[in-house]
């Protein structure tokens, strides 16, 4: 019933209407978002770098990771690449690399992605590509991941212990990569509580559709929700339930951003719409895994 009730709270604040917000507070949202936020410079690069905590979909550990984003901007359109590296408190660790290129401005537009994702697990290596599509009309944003995994079976470990007696027990560790496909829709918020405090989030919601070789075709809900306050704290929880990973919550701390060769006419980094921003995607290939035991 909680998690139920989580849902559907998120998804309330995604899609309640705009004549539900105080005139004045989205006056001035329209004003900071859509208006202000201008690049100055054509070639911007920043360094980032993030702690994940709790359980997401397929990903059962903590993790943390350093990131670079920089992107290219012409008279209509803007090219990007994105690069991050995870370190896995179970000591495995995980890649992406990806590029892609987004038409339009600020205001609306709509952009299109392609990446490449590695993880490590169990001393096994997985491999994924990933396809994104993103939208927006300012304030509202609609993205769709594809995660397709490179790898067609499945992947195993085996332990044997012996034991007195001549009794051997094996431990057999199944790895199953799962294919995955979302739709998120939502929209940005800012909200001035008070002269000190400013309060910008985005609230994002919507179906997914989940599959490996033992459980196909299982689908889901995905809310993510994005909060920054007064420029400086930045923090991010998903939601997330499906009949393979059950309720999954992982919250998401943005510690440090450094830019490089930027030029914004704001500095507000709480500010930058998606034109600008480094895409939402999962950083880490969802995988189920099964132990299964016997001896002789």
């Amino acid at each position: 019933m909680n998690k139920i009730l989580i849902l559907l709270t998120t998804l309330l604040i995604v899609f309640l209407p705009s004549e539900a917000i105080e005139e004045e507070n989205e006056l001035y949202f329209e004003e900071e978002r859509c208006e202000d936020f201008q690049s100055m410079s054509k070639t911007c690069a920043e360094v980032y770098a993030r702690m994940t905590f709790g359980k997401m979909i397929g990903v059962d550990d903590s993790y943390s990771t350093m990131g670079v984003w920089a992107f290219r901007e012409e008279s209509d359109y803007l090219y990007f690449l994105d690069g991050r590296f995870h370190h896995i408190s179970n000591g495995g660790n995980g890649l992406n690399v990806g590029t892609g290129i987004r038409f339009g401005d600020i205001h609306r537009g709509c952009g299109i992605n392609l990446y490449y994702d590695w993880r490590n697990m169990h001393s096994t290596n997985l491999s994924q590509i990933q396809i994104g599509l993103e939208g927006w009309l300012c304030p509202w944003e609609y993205r769709f991941n594809a995660y397709i995994p490179l790898q067609s079976i499945e992947h195993y470990s085996q332990k044997k212990s012996s034991y007195p007696g001549d009794f051997v027990f094996h431990t057999t560790k199944t790895l199953y990569p799962c294919r995955m496909a979302s739709l998120l829709m939502g929209r940005k918020f800012n909200y001035e509580l008070c002269d000190c405090v400013d309060l910008y989030f985005t609230a994002l919601a919507g179906p997914y559709w989940i599959s490996n070789r033992k459980n196909r075709n299982r689908y889901g809900v995905l809310a993510n929700i994005d909060l920054c306050i007064n420029e400086i704290i930045s923090l991010k929880t998903l939601f997330s339930y499906d009949p393979i990973f059950h309720s999954r919550t992982a919250g998401i701390l943005v510690s440090l951003t450094i830019p490089f060769f930027c030029n914004y006419e704001r500095e507000n980094q709480c500010s930058k719409p998606l034109y600008y921003s480094i895409p939402e995607r999962l950083d880490l290939i969802p995988v189920k895994d099964k132990t299964s035991c016997s001896n002789n």
